[in-house]
């Protein structure tokens, strides 16, 4: 392959750069992101450059003192280390953190990302740092060799650190436990690694000089030992950097400027080219290569820079990202020489004045001279009441602060495009969040950042939790909450069973762990009837991008709470109850049709009336759940919120039906009349067509441009107070202050909106009829309604996919119940899945139609709490009963084939029980990943795992160590991977008509675990976190004991696996051919008693550092095993 000169360009130096210091390219790198190749200089000055033209992107200063050692590329910027310093730079320039280390980074020098996503770096010096670049903090620091690490290179196997005397390091990329050392010159260089090989470049010493290596080091990574030297006869060789598209081409450069590119498995045709360096002696400092192959990029000490291709236009990566590019400038309109009225100040450049009066500007140096104002003296009333913690005083503010506001700074926040109403900027809560998978999968990802609440959120990664939000505004009303919650049935897949079961776990999880609410959605996907309105989501994203997101989350509430009110009917007669209850129960007439609570919750009884043409009148009920409006013709006309609904629940219209006088269909007129209203009204707003969103704009520029108070309803009072109360109270007089005070409480004016807040509905019931008639604000003889959440769709743009968020005010039991009550003085918040934030009254109620859509208005009555006291009164319905029930689904399965003996009546677990426990999974769909332009490889989708086996063992009696619950879970689902030599999974062991275990559906099993949970007992296992947030389970923390946890060393990351503790501890061999749920159980039984017993002889972190010593002797494997654990 032959490279030929693109472009040629001198870098920029820098401003206020010392005579004496140097200003050569210290590093060259290509972007992996955007089509930009970057330069850094002796001089701490970084410049961009775009594309193979080199124009100039951005140019800015890092360090004032200090060379730049090594730049990377990664999405979140642009990396730059120097000696003591490391900056985070956005590509346009702008510094998102400067982190330094006065302690660690005293002399860096090189640094790699991880595959976690940590940064390492390292130089002459004795340590490693790992840091987490987006909490800029220092995760772990390891200790290596005085020599330190000069070149660093990253492999998927290994990280390879080469230190100044040519040896290098293959370090593990998790642990980073060194795993072999190379020995290649006795000062290094350059080196490179890429697939199977490593190669080096460097110098020899001879006669106590430094003579370059005329060869090249080659080492073979399968074997780990090095093959037969390069010769390299023509120049000296430099630096040396493998091609990213060949598994064994590599390019080495020397220092005046010759490069060659040879394969290293056939290294006889050559062809050397030089870089055309100036004539003045330069020398190449850097060199890179881009991730395509296409450029090289080559950097001197005289600031120039190189770039060489293997065509005339080449590009630096494959599917690179666009480049945002400033605005270009706007020309300056002409003016011409006879032009006598534009003012001079307006001519750009400003013309040069060939007089030799002074113009008014040139002012003298004694009116110029800098003066400073002088600092005010601090008032001696706050003197007086000062009170010091620590170095710093504080003291309240006594009124006399002056408030001086810049005019020119608020105009031109308020003309700017990104604050301004009329920019539509979506605020960042409101985007969908795409967790971190590689962060997730090892549990980094830190999903505190986005939570300031003290609520749990739902996992946004599983397929059709677009649901998520609406599920929480469901969520937040209690009588429905402990009315699901107490419903627990038989049937497999129940949805009211499995939403209980999802708010159980919202009840118990902290904050930092988002609930995973794939049961629920399992469930889901099984409803024909879901599948028929299309709530399935699909897969395909540009088929997602056209979804009506607006008729989607109408859709699927309407459906939900149908659904949930056919379930909760039936399931009254099939529901866990005591033998008392159930013969009460049987003296009863079972035949009677009972209404469920869902109905009594938020059905609307119409009555449906009929007149014919031949004046034949008829009557019919109806019940109906959400209300949709029915937005009128005329969308010029001024309506209300209130007026609206009244006229989308009173209905009047012509349809066609069958009429029994005429015995033919005929156009008849249908008229509604309210019999029954709602505890909760539930209102879907319509705003999925075109006309409806007119109107709706229309009311709302009506009530802004006119002020008509009939369409604006005054709200509640503003609730925008933030979380935290102003530390000076009432004495505070900032008009700024972003602090909660009393005084602006009892002021506050009242808010209008379109949307109110509240209402009251009069009931005049005469003839078993309502005079609906509904009126704004509260009134004496109303049921009074509260507007409780607001669920919206949110949409950037059109090439974006829209998002379903939720606004929710959520009741303070729910905070007492957090223990949260003095902490958050907001109740309205924001779920977007697992991001939820405190919002004002404003932000719920205003939408301007562009980017955020209200679909779904959800009101309560405001003594709805009063009316239900038998539904927040019901407990959990999950007891001892369930283990009763144990019938196995395999029709071949025999009684003597299963596994476990259960339970007896004297043996049922009490709080404080010890219960071992493993679970098996099958994945239902592999995990698909990105190879990045530098080599990694990123998730882009995760994998979904299903449950497949479930075994629990006694901790104590008699039967210890005996397995109660060995269950195999039937699934309907289609297995991708059985993972057989992990699981023990067995294609068949999942099938009803071909299993011989015992099978059983997941609910089953899942309720022995709920009652096991909700007894107090205490669950030791390996790794149980994840086995918990498959099978979906909550266990609070004081209830789990991990062995992975309990024998990890506090100085290192790596968890050791059960195979090696159970070798080392307790001297047996297991998981030889494949794993077993029940061995696994038992063993890590036999692992706490063994933790006991050394806690008791004090000898416990004794213990685990001989564990971990072992195991970097041994590689961490087991005797008779080749494979690491």
């Amino acid at each position: 392959m032959e490279y030929s000169p693109i472009n040629t360009c001198m870098a920029d130096i820098g401003s206020n750069i010392a005579a004496d210091r140097q200003t050569g390219v210290s590093c060259v790198a290509f972007d992996t992101t955007e089509e930009l190749l970057w330069m850094a200089n002796m001089s701490g000055h970084m410049t961009s450059y775009y594309s193979y033209t080199l124009d100039k992107y951005t140019s800015f200063h890092v360090d004032h003192i200090h060379d730049i050692r090594d730049v990377l590329t990664p999405t979140t910027g642009v990396l730059a280390l120097t000696k003591d310093s490391l900056r985070l730079s956005k590509r346009r320039g702008i510094t998102v953190f400067n982190h330094k280390s006065e302690l660690l980074m005293r002399d860096m020098q090189c640094m790699t990302l991880l595959p976690s996503g940590l940064l390492l770096m390292a130089g002459h010096q004795e340590k490693l740092i790992e840091l987490d670049i987006e909490r800029v903090k220092h995760v772990r620091v390891t200790d290596i060799p005085d020599n330190g690490c000069v070149v660093m290179k990253q492999h998927p196997r290994f990280v390879c650190l080469a230190d100044p005397n040519g040896k290098i390091t293959l370090r593990d990329t998790a642990s980073l436990q060194m795993q072999r050392e190379f020995q290649s010159h006795s000062m290094l260089s350059s080196f490179d690694v890429c697939g199977n090989y490593l190669i080096t470049c460097g110098f020899s010493e001879r006669h106590g000089n430094y003579i370059a290596d005329q060869f090249l080091m080659l080492y073979d990574l399968r074997q780990m030992k090095a093959v037969a030297p390069i010769p390299v006869p023509n120049f000296s060789p430099y630096l040396i950097k493998f091609l990213p598209k060949f598994a064994a081409k590599c390019c080495v450069v020397s220092q005046t400027g010759q490069f060659q590119i040879f394969d290293v498995t056939d290294y006889t045709q050559r062809y050397i080219q030089n870089v055309q360096l100036p004539p003045s002696g330069a020398s190449i400092t850097s060199f890179d290569v881009s991730s395509t192959g296409q450029a090289l990029a080559f950097g001197d000490d005289h600031n120039y820079i190189y770039l060489y291709g293997a065509c005339s236009e080449v590009d630096f990566n494959m599917g690179s990202k666009p480049t945002e590019f400033a605005d270009p400038i706007e020309p300056v309109r002409p003016v011409p020489i006879t032009d006598i009225y534009t003012p001079i100040s307006e001519i750009s450049p400003f013309p040069y004045w060939a007089i030799s009066d002074k113009l008014l500007s040139d002012m003298s140096p004694d009116i110029c001279r800098k003066t400073y104002r002088p600092t005010p003296a601090i008032d001696p009333e706050i003197l007086r009441t000062l009170r010091m913690v620590g170095s710093i005083g504080y003291a309240p503010n006594h009124g006399k602060r002056l408030h001086v506001r810049s005019t020119v700074a608020t105009e031109s926040a308020h003309n700017s495009k990104r604050n301004s109403p009329e920019a539509n900027e979506m605020p960042h809560r409101y985007y969908f969040l795409e967790p971190n998978y590689d962060k997730m999968d090892k549990d980094e990802y830190d999903f505190l950042r986005y939570n300031h609440s003290p609520f749990a959120g739902l996992d946004s990664t599983l397929p059709n939790s677009y649901s998520n939000n609406m599920i929480q505004s469901l969520y937040f009303i209690r009588p429905l909450r402990t009315g699901i919650i107490g419903h627990v049935c038989k049937k497999e897949y129940c949805l009211i069973c499995e939403l209980g079961f999802l708010f159980h776990m919202l009840d118990i999880a902290p904050k930092q762990s988002p609930c995973m609410a794939n049961n629920f959605l399992r469930a889901f996907r099984t409803m024909p009837e879901a599948s028929a309105l299309n709530l399935i989501f699909p897969d395909d994203e540009a088929i997602r991008k056209t979804i009506n997101y607006a008729k989607l989350s109408q859709q699927w509430l309407r459906f939900i709470l149908s659904q949930l009110d056919s379930e909760a009917a039936k399931g009254l007669c099939d529901v866990f109850e005591t033998n008392d209850e159930s013969n009460n129960k049987s003296d009863s007439n079972t035949n009677e049709t009972t209404s469920s609570f869902i109905t009594d919750l938020f059905s609307l009884s119409l009555l449906r009336c009929y007149q014919c043409k031949c004046d034949h009148k008829w009557e019919q009920p109806h019940t109906s759940f959400p209300i949709t409006l029915n937005y009128p013709n005329d969308t010029v006309k001024c309506t209300s919120f209130v007026d609206l609904l009244r006229h989308s629940v009173l209905t009047e219209q012509t349809i066609q039906t069958y009429c029994e006088k005429c015995s033919k269909y005929q156009h008849v007129v249908e008229r509604r009349e309210a019999k029954a209203i709602p505890h909760i009204l539930a209102i879907n707003t319509g705003l999925d067509s075109e006309q409806a969103v007119r109107f709706w704009r229309n009311q709302v520029e009506n009530m802004a441009t006119n002020g008509d108070n009939r369409l604006a309803t005054p709200c509640l009072q503003e609730m925008s107070t933030p979380k935290k109360a102003c530390r000076y109270g009432d004495n505070c007089n900032r008009s700024d202050c972003k602090f909660s005070h009393e005084k602006n409480r009892e002021s506050a004016k009242d808010i209008v909106s379109w949307i109110p807040l509240s209402f009251g509905v009069t009931v005049d019931q005469t003839n078993d009829k309502i005079d609906f008639t509904v009126k704004t604000g509260e009134a004496d003889g109303c049921v009074n309604y509260e507007l409780m959440s607001v669920t919206s769709v949110v949409k950037k743009n059109d090439s974006h996919i829209g998002n379903i968020i939720s606004a929710v005010r959520v009741d303070n039991e729910y905070f007492e119940q957090k223990s949260a009550a003095d902490e958050y003085l907001n109740d309205w918040f924001l779920f977007n899945h697992y991001s939820i934030n405190p919002i004002s009254v404003e932000e719920v109620v205003s939408n301007d139609l562009q980017w955020k859509v209200p679909s779904v208005l959800i009101y309560v009555r405001k003594d709805l709490n009063d009316l239900h006291q038998d539904l927040l009164s019901m407990k959990i319905a999950v007891n001892s009963d369930v283990f009763g029930e144990d019938i196995g689904l395999a029709t071949k399965a025999r009684r003597g084939s299963i596994s476990f003996t259960p339970l007896t009546g004297d043996e049922m677990p009490k709080k404080d029980d010890i219960v071992a426990m493993d679970a098996e999974f099958v994945t239902l769909n592999q995990e698909e990943t990105e190879l990045r332009a530098d080599g990694t490889r990123t998730t882009i989708r995760p994998s979904q795992k299903s449950v497949a086996r479930i075994s629990c063992v006694r901790g104590s009696g008699a039967l210890e160590g005996q397995p109660f619950i060995d269950d195999y879970i039937a699934t309907q689902d289609q297995v991708a991977d059985y993972m057989t030599k992990f699981s023990g999974i067995q294609p068949g062991d999942l099938e009803v008509g071909v299993s011989s275990k015992h099978l059983t559906t997941l609910k089953s099993t899942y309720l022995k675990l709920r009652f096991l949970v909700d007894t107090g007992v205490i669950f030791v296992g390996h790794g149980l976190r994840n086995d918990f947030r498959v099978i979906n389970l909550v266990v609070p923390q004081e209830q789990v004991i991990d062995t992975v946890l309990l024998f990890q060393s506090p100085n290192y990351k790596r968890m050791v696996s059960l195979r090696f503790l159970a070798w080392h501890f307790l001297d047996i061999q297991i998981q030889s051919e494949t794993h077993d749920s029940v061995e696994d159980a038992k063993t890590a039984l036999l692992l706490y008693n063994k933790y006991q017993e050394l806690k008791a002889l004090k000898c416990v972190e004794e213990a685990i550092d001989n564990l971990y010593d072992v195991g970097r002797n041994s590689g961490w494997r087991v005797p008779g095993s080749d494979d690491e654990t």
